[in-house]
């Protein structure tokens, strides 16, 4: 039997997850676009790209969040047009672990946008009992955003099913034809975690395979893109007039 003293020791408390705090030369971003990329049925992988406010004076160090143990892609400064002018950073990273995540800490000196691409764990799409597909995206903002976007490319054909929220937006074509979905979350917490699921269903003989891997910038969506910056450039107007 345990001595009396500490039999009555109380368990400790499971912490909870708090703010990050961002340390004086960090600069958050404003916001976030989380890309869920279907290759074909059972390939995805993920792209995080971070917006800082247009204004921002380059240089600016900033920090990005991944699961813990994430395998990564391309890491980049990402320019608006496309792979050829973004630029890659260079291995070894400067990476920390904290709050299960891996927070990566780079400085932008020619863009104010930074992407990190990376593999799954395991694969988001589900197929359901009825023949639906069900596909789940997640993503923990290191600090609070004005906004987070969540968006993935569905097969040619697919038809989205969404009586019930009505959330999930059609956000156009990509360069294969198919179909991209997603949401505009506003105002998420820092440590939070979003997640977003999209049911669709795919008309027989319509599904299409990818050639390969699409790896970096180009794979982001510009709709979303210039909605992201929109957003910031409200904000920012927004606060100017209450000053």
């Amino acid at each position: 039997m345990l001595p009396e003293a500490v039999a009555a020791t109380p368990e400790p408390e499971q912490a909870e997850p708090t703010a990050s705090v961002v340390a004086d030369s960090i600069i958050p971003f404003d916001a976030m676009s989380f890309v869920l990329h279907r290759v074909d049925a059972d390939s995805y992988f993920a792209a995080i790209r971070g917006h800082l406010d247009p204004e921002v004076v380059l240089p600016a160090t900033v920090e990005i969040a991944l699961p813990a143990g994430t395998e990564i892609i391309w890491f980049g400064e990402a320019s608006d047009d496309g792979i050829e002018s973004s630029h890659t950073f260079e291995y070894p990273y400067d990476v920390r672990t904290e709050y299960n995540l891996d927070i990566y800490t780079v400085t932008l000196t020619s863009y104010h946008n930074v992407q990190i691409e990376y593999n799954l764990f395991i694969n988001p799409a589900v197929q359901l009992e009825n023949g639906d597909y069900i596909v789940i995206m997640e993503y923990t903002p290191l600090t609070d955003l004005t906004a987070l976007s969540m968006i993935t490319n569905l097969p040619v054909g697919s038809t989205v099913h969404d009586e019930i929220d009505r959330t999930v937006e059609f956000l156009g074509p990509n360069a294969h034809g198919e179909s991209q979905f997603g949401q505009i979350f506003h105002n998420p917490e820092a440590l939070q975690p979003i997640t977003l699921s999209v049911t669709y269903s795919v008309t027989t003989g319509q599904e299409t395979v990818l050639d390969g891997l699409m790896v970096a910038a180009a794979i982001l969506i510009g709709i979303a893109l210039v909605t992201m910056i929109g957003i910031i450039i409200a904000k920012r107007r927004q606060h100017q007039q209450v000053l």
